[in-house]
């Protein structure tokens, strides 16, 4: 069971799962209020603060765990861990993030990209990513790889313009669902031979 003083460990992946949510019903709304261009940017900018914020969060927890005594392993309701090693990756992950979306504004505008959805696309990503190097189980894990790879298949073709760009996208999806059913199988015969999902419960048949 999942206790709500448990939830602040996985708090970056709630709170930029509700930003998206949020920022995709304010773009189905306004996309066509003010201009495409306009309501591009503003998308850009607050996708960029809500990392911010997420980053501040996984940075107090990164403090948390550096203060501990001894760098104990946090599990949440047997699904996710936290200790100092996951909060770091995750910042990385978080400030790479940011990275990008200061880069893509300009990018955007040189190539008249004004799609709302495509920085929604790479924050759902970045949860993929946070879910992943916290998972402690493995329909967690199947699961994250799965919201990061989906992500990536669409904005593999956001570039309508490019030659290749709708055949990469094709390429990269036809590869990723043989590689997540090559996964998946390799997940259903653990179960099938230890009866765990969890990680730590696969490390006792070692």
């Amino acid at each position: 069971m999942i206790y709500l003083n448990n939830l602040y460990w996985v708090l970056p992946e709630i709170f930029l799962s509700l930003t998206v949510t949020f920022l995709l019903g304010y773009g189905v709304i306004y996309a066509k209020v003010g201009g495409r261009v306009s309501q591009h940017e503003k998308v850009i900018y607050l996708t960029t603060l809500s990392l911010a914020l997420a980053l501040f969060i996984t940075l107090d927890e990164l403090s948390a765990h550096l203060d501990a005594t001894s760098l104990s392993n946090i599990s949440v309701g047997g699904l996710f861990s936290s200790n100092s090693l996951v909060a770091l990756t995750k910042s990385v992950i978080l400030v790479s993030g940011i990275g990008i979306l200061l880069l893509y504004l300009p990018y955007s505008k040189e190539e008249g990209q004004f799609e709302y959805e495509t920085p929604l696309l790479m924050v759902l990503a970045i949860i993929g990513m946070l879910l992943l190097v916290s998972s402690q189980d493995m329909i967690v894990f199947y699961l994250a790889i799965e919201l990061l790879s989906l992500s990536f298949y669409v904005l593999a073709t956001t570039n309508k313009e490019g030659q290749y760009s709708t055949e990469a996208g094709l390429k990269y999806f036809l590869l990723g669902a043989l590689s997540s059913a090559l996964l998946l199988l390799g997940f259903a015969i653990l179960y099938g031979i230890t009866g765990e999902t969890s990680f730590e419960g696969l490390q006792y048949y070692g």
